[in-house]
């Protein structure tokens, strides 16, 4: 199952002994359209007015699915959980799935499984683990559809697993995308510590403690400010979500 969209991925179709299921945001990515001109299996959206999940294999489309079913009224439909949708669509078509069951699964997803959306008046905090500079690309254009003008906050405990050119190219997202950006790494963790070096942001600071640094952001917020909130682990996660439940924020996802 491979990422049509991604060419370094969609590249390791030469690598593939078995049979290759694309999936991708419209019929016309990448190797995509040639691979079904071929008899090759895909997964994309399609279809007005409202985009659905389909199938493509021999010569035939087939709906699988209409993300209506799954759209959030705050968040609408992320980028990134469309991704994870036509990964998951593609998967049970790569096992032999029926399309009722794919359809069946497809129907649990949410698209707050992995983002949290509180609210205390018009303050408004986001809670997802945005770990790598896709994901966050995408969520930097659902806060500009979904809250526009607002001023930004973003909180990010940096994972383990980034390279330099990762650190680089999220720097150039948090310039773009927020006015002020904290960033967390713990003071054992020198190789994490030297991927701050990499991020640059004229509203800039660094700290070690993750509680302590929310604890202060989200003290400082202004009414209608946005604080979009990153955390790398599980730990970090609850720990936010706790935070807002403590200062009797609404959940509005």
């Amino acid at each position: 199952v491979l990422n049509a969209a991604d060419a370094d991925v969609a590249a390791m179709a030469e690598k593939c002994k078995g049979g290759i299921v694309y999936f991708g945001p419209d019929g016309n990515t990448g190797p995509l359209p040639e691979h079904v001109a071929g008899g090759g299996r895909a997964v994309f959206l399609a279809g007005t007015p409202g985009p659905a999940i389909v199938s493509a294999h021999g010569g035939q489309v087939q709906a699988l699915f209409d993300l209506d079913r799954v759209r959030s009224p705050a968040l609408g439909l992320p980028p990134a959980f469309l991704e994870n949708l036509l990964a998951a669509a593609a998967a049970g078509m790569a096992l032999g799935l029926t399309p009722t069951a794919i359809r069946q699964g497809l129907e649990t997803a949410r698209p707050a499984a992995d983002a949290m959306l509180y609210g205390e008046a018009d303050q408004r905090v986001i809670i997802t683990s945005a770990r790598n500079p896709s994901a966050l690309a995408g969520w930097l254009e659902v806060l500009g559809t979904v809250f526009p003008g607002r001023r930004r906050t973003a909180l990010l405990e940096l994972p383990s697993g980034w390279r330099a050119e990762d650190a680089a190219e999220m720097g150039a997202l948090l310039r773009e995308g927020f006015q002020e950006v904290t960033l967390v790494a713990p003071e054992e963790s020198p190789s994490i510590e030297n991927l701050t070096t990499k991020i640059t942001h004229p509203a800039l600071r660094r700290e070690n403690a993750w509680q302590a640094a929310l604890d202060r952001i989200l003290g400082e917020a202004g009414p209608s400010d946005c604080i979009f909130v990153g955390p790398s682990k599980r730990a970090s996660r609850d720990q936010a979500n706790e935070n807002c439940k403590q200062r009797n924020m609404a959940r509005l996802d």
